[in-house]
Order: C-alpha cells, then sequence, then structure tokens
C-alpha cells in the first residue's frame, strides 16, 4: 500500500511538472530581413523580454536580449547589456543594440521605426518582420 502513495505521487507530480508553462516560455516570433542580403528574427516574450538575432551577407552577426514595453500603442526595445558585431573582420566594440527602439505590431507585421527619418526606405527592406505561425508554446 505503500508504494501506491509513492507511485501516484510521482505520476501526479511528472504531469503537473510536463504541463506547466512559464511566460518565459510563451513568446510571439517574427522574422525579417531582405533575400539573400540578411535574416533577421525577434522573439518578444510575454514577460516583455525579447531575443534578437540578425546575419548578413558580409557574415556580420549580432544577438542581442533586453526588454520591450508598450506606451501608449508605441512599443520600444532596449537593450540590457552590450553586445558586438561579429564577423570577417573580427569583432566590433561593444554597443547597446537598441535603445528606446521604437517599433509597431499590426495585424501579424512587425515594423522597427528609425529614428532618422531618411532611414525609412531601408528600414522598410530590412526591418519589417512577418509573425512566425505557431511560435505559441
Amino acid at each position: 500500500m505503500k508504494h501506491y502513495y509513492k507511485y501516484t505521487f510521482t505520476v501526479f507530480l511528472t504531469i503537473i511538472i510536463c504541463s506547466a508553462k512559464t511566460d518565459e516560455e510563451q513568446f510571439d516570433e517574427y522574422l525579417g530581413g531582405r533575400f539573400g542580403y540578411s535574416v533577421v528574427n525577434i522573439k518578444l516574450y510575454n514577460d516583455s523580454t525579447y531575443y534578437y538575432s540578425e546575419w548578413n551577407h558580409t557574415g556580420r552577426s549580432i544577438k542581442d536580449n533586453g526588454k520591450w514595453k508598450k506606451i501608449n500603442d508605441h512599443y520600444y526595445l532596449s537593450s540590457t547589456s552590450k553586445t558586438r558585431w561579429t564577423g570577417r573582420n573580427g569583432k566590433s566594440n561593444k554597443i547597446y543594440r537598441f535603445e528606446s527602439q521604437e517599433f509597431n505590431i499590426t495585424n501579424d507585421t512587425l515594423r522597427l521605426i528609425p529614428k532618422v527619418a531618411k532611414d525609412q526606405a531601408f528600414f522598410d527592406s530590412y526591418y519589417t518582420f512577418k509573425k512566425v505561425i505557431n511560435s505559441k508554446q
């Protein structure tokens, strides 16, 4: 009889652990970039953190993470630590990839908004993202 309770407890605990999902695991994923030139990926987690990775045709890449927030229908990304571009010519100086970088989400499209208006065409080509369907885990 004693083993029966151990078995029941083990099964119950296994079910709880396997079915539990934390906010960290739930995210919306967006892919962007320009075909043949770059690939950019952003994961916006429900706990207001994000993960960002970018690769471009020159072999340069960068990975970043930080916090995102919403203020009056505007969204902002801010890096929590400095990171650097890596590539064929070595590594760059450490920088904050995003410092209050504005973006917006409309339907299934995420767009980074340039801080300088003349960069709009470039941002539209490289930093417009489509939501990856079924990224909720």
